[in-house]
Protein backbone atom coordinates (compact mmCIF):
# COMPACT_ATOMS: atom_id res chain seq x y z
CA UNK A 1 0.00 0.00 0.00
CA UNK A 2 1.51 3.51 -0.80
CA UNK A 3 2.60 4.56 2.38
CA UNK A 4 0.87 8.60 1.79
CA UNK A 5 -2.32 6.72 1.43
CA UNK A 6 -2.11 4.49 4.77
CA UNK A 7 -1.19 8.13 6.16
CA UNK A 8 -4.46 9.77 5.29
CA UNK A 9 -6.49 6.74 6.07
CA UNK A 10 -4.51 6.65 9.56
CA UNK A 11 -5.28 10.23 10.04
CA UNK A 12 -9.21 10.10 9.04
CA UNK A 13 -9.63 7.29 11.40
CA UNK A 14 -7.85 9.19 14.27
CA UNK A 15 -10.10 11.88 13.34
CA UNK A 16 -13.28 9.78 13.77
CA UNK A 17 -12.04 7.95 17.02
CA UNK A 18 -10.88 11.00 18.78
CA UNK A 19 -14.45 12.90 18.21
CA UNK A 20 -15.70 9.00 19.37
CA UNK A 21 -13.84 9.43 22.41
CA UNK A 22 -14.55 12.71 23.38
CA UNK A 23 -18.17 12.28 22.60
CA UNK A 24 -18.09 9.12 25.10
CA UNK A 25 -17.45 12.10 28.06
CA UNK A 26 -20.63 14.39 27.04
CA UNK A 27 -23.21 13.37 29.33
CA UNK A 28 -26.52 11.46 27.45
CA UNK A 29 -28.97 13.94 27.54
CA UNK A 30 -31.10 10.73 28.70
CA UNK A 31 -28.87 10.14 31.56
CA UNK A 32 -30.93 12.42 34.52
CA UNK A 33 -28.86 11.20 36.94
CA UNK A 34 -26.29 11.05 35.83
CA UNK A 35 -24.10 14.96 36.57
CA UNK A 36 -21.06 14.02 35.73
CA UNK A 37 -19.20 11.31 33.62
CA UNK A 38 -17.30 8.93 34.84
CA UNK A 39 -13.64 9.87 33.62
CA UNK A 40 -11.49 6.99 32.51
CA UNK A 41 -7.79 7.99 33.04
CA UNK A 42 -7.05 5.58 30.00
CA UNK A 43 -9.56 7.47 27.54
CA UNK A 44 -8.28 10.40 28.94
CA UNK A 45 -4.91 9.46 27.76
CA UNK A 46 -5.84 8.57 24.91
CA UNK A 47 -7.71 11.25 23.61
CA UNK A 48 -4.40 13.39 24.27
CA UNK A 49 -2.06 11.02 22.43
CA UNK A 50 -4.00 11.13 19.14
CA UNK A 51 -4.55 14.79 19.84
CA UNK A 52 -0.38 14.33 20.11
CA UNK A 53 -0.04 12.90 17.14
CA UNK A 54 -2.75 14.38 15.45
CA UNK A 55 -0.99 18.12 15.51
CA UNK A 56 2.19 16.45 13.97
CA UNK A 57 0.06 16.19 10.58
CA UNK A 58 -2.39 19.02 11.03
CA UNK A 59 -2.09 21.32 14.30
CA UNK A 60 -4.59 23.92 12.61
CA UNK A 61 -7.47 20.99 13.76
CA UNK A 62 -5.67 19.71 16.12
CA UNK A 63 -5.77 23.13 18.20
CA UNK A 64 -9.49 23.45 17.43
CA UNK A 65 -9.85 20.08 18.82
CA UNK A 66 -7.81 20.45 21.68
CA UNK A 67 -9.76 23.42 22.71
CA UNK A 68 -13.29 21.92 22.51
CA UNK A 69 -11.39 18.95 24.33
CA UNK A 70 -10.05 20.99 27.24
CA UNK A 71 -13.76 22.76 27.49
CA UNK A 72 -15.09 19.66 27.68
CA UNK A 73 -12.88 18.67 30.55
CA UNK A 74 -13.30 21.53 32.37
CA UNK A 75 -16.98 21.30 32.80
CA UNK A 76 -18.79 18.55 30.57
CA UNK A 77 -21.97 19.64 32.01
CA UNK A 78 -22.29 22.26 30.07
CA UNK A 79 -22.31 19.96 26.63
CA UNK A 80 -25.17 17.65 28.13
CA UNK A 81 -27.03 16.07 25.07
CA UNK A 82 -24.61 17.98 22.31
CA UNK A 83 -23.41 16.57 19.41
CA UNK A 84 -19.55 17.02 19.38
CA UNK A 85 -19.08 17.00 15.63
CA UNK A 86 -21.62 19.34 15.24
CA UNK A 87 -19.36 21.65 17.62
CA UNK A 88 -16.63 20.82 16.25
CA UNK A 89 -17.58 22.03 12.66
CA UNK A 90 -18.96 25.19 14.01
CA UNK A 91 -16.12 26.43 15.81
CA UNK A 92 -14.22 25.62 12.44
CA UNK A 93 -16.51 27.72 10.55
CA UNK A 94 -16.35 30.37 13.07
CA UNK A 95 -12.78 29.94 12.75
CA UNK A 96 -13.08 30.45 8.74
CA UNK A 97 -15.25 33.24 9.16
CA UNK A 98 -13.14 35.40 11.33
CA UNK A 99 -9.86 34.58 9.59
CA UNK A 100 -11.76 35.41 5.91
CA UNK A 101 -13.45 38.32 7.88
CA UNK A 102 -9.74 39.89 8.89
CA UNK A 103 -8.36 39.11 5.61
CA UNK A 104 -11.04 41.28 3.79
CA UNK A 105 -10.63 43.50 6.15
CA UNK A 106 -6.85 44.08 6.04
CA UNK A 107 -6.74 44.29 2.09
CA UNK A 108 -9.84 46.19 1.26
CA UNK A 109 -12.14 43.74 -0.17
CA UNK A 110 -15.59 42.36 0.48
CA UNK A 111 -15.69 39.63 3.08
CA UNK A 112 -18.84 37.69 1.11
CA UNK A 113 -16.57 37.53 -1.69
CA UNK A 114 -13.70 36.39 0.33
CA UNK A 115 -15.80 33.96 1.82
CA UNK A 116 -16.97 32.33 -1.75
CA UNK A 117 -13.40 32.14 -3.23
CA UNK A 118 -12.41 30.43 0.14
CA UNK A 119 -15.37 27.80 -0.06
CA UNK A 120 -14.75 27.30 -3.65
CA UNK A 121 -11.02 27.34 -3.38
CA UNK A 122 -9.85 24.36 -5.51
CA UNK A 123 -6.16 23.76 -5.03
CA UNK A 124 -5.04 22.49 -7.95
CA UNK A 125 -6.36 24.97 -10.18
CA UNK A 126 -4.49 27.98 -11.46
CA UNK A 127 -7.57 29.66 -11.58
CA UNK A 128 -10.31 30.00 -9.14
CA UNK A 129 -13.55 30.60 -9.20
CA UNK A 130 -14.65 33.76 -7.24
CA UNK A 131 -11.71 35.20 -8.65
CA UNK A 132 -14.06 38.05 -11.01
CA UNK A 133 -15.91 38.66 -7.46
CA UNK A 134 -12.74 39.73 -5.23
CA UNK A 135 -11.43 41.85 -8.14
CA UNK A 136 -14.80 43.31 -8.96
CA UNK A 137 -14.78 44.23 -5.18
CA UNK A 138 -11.40 45.67 -4.08
CA UNK A 139 -10.80 48.89 -2.85
CA UNK A 140 -7.31 49.90 -3.44
CA UNK A 141 -7.95 53.44 -1.29
CA UNK A 142 -9.47 51.46 1.99
CA UNK A 143 -6.96 49.22 1.69
CA UNK A 144 -4.65 52.49 1.76
CA UNK A 145 -5.99 53.73 4.62
CA UNK A 146 -5.71 50.59 6.57
CA UNK A 147 -2.40 49.13 6.49
CA UNK A 148 0.85 50.29 7.94
CA UNK A 149 2.80 49.43 4.47
CA UNK A 150 0.74 49.25 1.38
CA UNK A 151 2.03 48.24 -1.56
CA UNK A 152 1.89 50.21 -4.73
CA UNK A 153 -1.54 50.21 -6.87
CA UNK A 154 -0.02 48.43 -9.33
CA UNK A 155 1.13 45.35 -7.22
CA UNK A 156 -1.79 45.51 -4.76
CA UNK A 157 -3.72 42.95 -6.83
CA UNK A 158 -1.12 40.36 -6.91
CA UNK A 159 -0.62 40.56 -3.61
CA UNK A 160 -3.93 40.28 -2.15
CA UNK A 161 -4.49 37.03 -4.06
CA UNK A 162 -0.59 36.13 -3.34
CA UNK A 163 -1.65 36.60 0.17
CA UNK A 164 -5.21 35.16 0.02
CA UNK A 165 -4.18 31.76 -1.49
CA UNK A 166 -0.97 31.47 0.64
CA UNK A 167 -3.96 31.93 4.05
CA UNK A 168 -6.10 29.42 2.11
CA UNK A 169 -3.05 26.99 1.85
CA UNK A 170 -1.89 27.72 5.32
CA UNK A 171 -4.41 28.36 7.63
CA UNK A 172 -8.37 27.37 6.29
CA UNK A 173 -7.53 23.89 4.27
CA UNK A 174 -5.80 22.18 7.18
CA UNK A 175 -9.00 22.91 8.95
CA UNK A 176 -11.61 21.12 6.00
CA UNK A 177 -9.28 18.55 6.03
CA UNK A 178 -10.25 15.10 8.12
Amino acid sequence: MDPELSSIKIEEINYEYIIMLIQSFVPDEKDEYELLPNYDQKAIAEVDKYLQDLSRNNPKLADLITSLWKEIKVDPENYRGQVISILLENKIQKAINQQSNHFAGSWGLDPQAVRFYIESFNPRREKQIGEAEVKATSDYQQYKTVSSAPVSKLKYRKSYFGALNNMIRTDILPLQTR
